[in-house]
């Protein structure tokens, strides 16, 4: 009788055990969804001049950060903490850089488990034997690590968002702007964003001027790679070029972007389908 209840009680353990798993599980789900749904470009502080989204890390790791070649441009670019993160965890569903005068904020999606692995994993390793300072603003804890040439690394969660940068005052900005909850980027930079297919690996949004098109404030471009190329997809309006723009943009793009990035030798493919003028443009690596 007594091995008859002892069966008893261990398949009801087991049963309350499997019960709570499943439980954790879709609460889990159900956190991550609803992080999903966060608009991490109300936290974009409105003097970005370049926003880089990252809407699949996993590819973003696979096919740019495990190149070489790909890797040194984009860490000349990226802080190399913000691209060790992405490496180290990689299941944020969407990460986002805005750039300014003052420094790199990095955006990330992050549900509790994934904040946990960036907090207490990744970079207390990376700052050994360091430990961050503990500030309190607003209600958000703020965390700042100790780094090389006296600059400090700092960073929060709040909501389902961890957000990072070198600057303070951009970091506390961000902050200050998600408890606000209110979009304030440029209203061109925010239309070029909405546009975005966030399918593709990577979306890029920069001022035009840099790149040699004084007709508009605004470009933005899809970014993948394909068959060893790294490819830029995008559209611009025919009426912001005119014809002589039109023929000659693909190459005033090219030399702009070598320039730049001298082991990027684009060349662009260019057609005009009704008020619209599409552009790809791809390198090999």
């Amino acid at each position: 009788m007594r091995g008859y209840l002892k069966e008893i009680f261990i398949s009801i353990a087991a049963m309350l055990l499997m019960l709570l798993a499943i439980t954790a599980y879709f609460k889990a789900v159900r956190e991550e969804k609803t992080n999903s749904r966060s608009d991490v470009y109300a936290l974009v502080p409105p003097n970005a001049h370049t926003l880089l989204a990252v809407n699949r890390p996993v590819v973003f790791n696979r096919m740019i950060l495990n190149n070489p070649s790909l890797y040194r441009m984009f860490s000349g670019e990226i802080p190399e903490v913000f691209l060790s993160i992405i490496r180290g965890n990689q299941q944020m569903s969407l990460v986002v850089f805005s750039f300014h005068a003052q420094g790199v904020i990095c955006y990330m999606q992050a549900g509790s488990k994934t904040a946990a692995r960036i907090t207490k994993e990744i970079l207390p390793e990376k700052y050994k034997p360091y430990l961050p300072q503990q500030q309190i603003e607003n209600g958000i804890d703020f965390y700042y690590y100790p780094d090389t040439e006296n600059r400090f690394f700092g960073y929060y969660v709040y909501n389902g968002i961890w957000v990072g940068s070198y600057s303070r005052k951009l970091l506390e900005r961000a902050a200050v702007q998600q408890l606000n909850g209110e979009v304030l980027l440029p209203a061109g930079m925010n239309d070029r964003r909405a546009s975005f297919d966030t399918n593709a690996p990577l979306n890029i949004i920069c001022q035009a001027d840099e790149l040699g098109i004084s007709s508009l404030e605004w470009l933005s471009a899809d970014l993948f790679v394909s068959e060893g190329k790294i490819c830029c997809y995008g559209s611009l309006p025919y009426d912001a070029l005119g014809d002589s723009l039109y023929r000659s943009i693909g190459e005033t793009l090219s030399q702009r972007i070598t320039a730049r990035y001298p082991r990027l030798q684009l060349s662009f493919q260019i057609s005009r389908e009704d008020e619209s003028v599409y552009l790809t443009g791809c390198s090999p690596i």
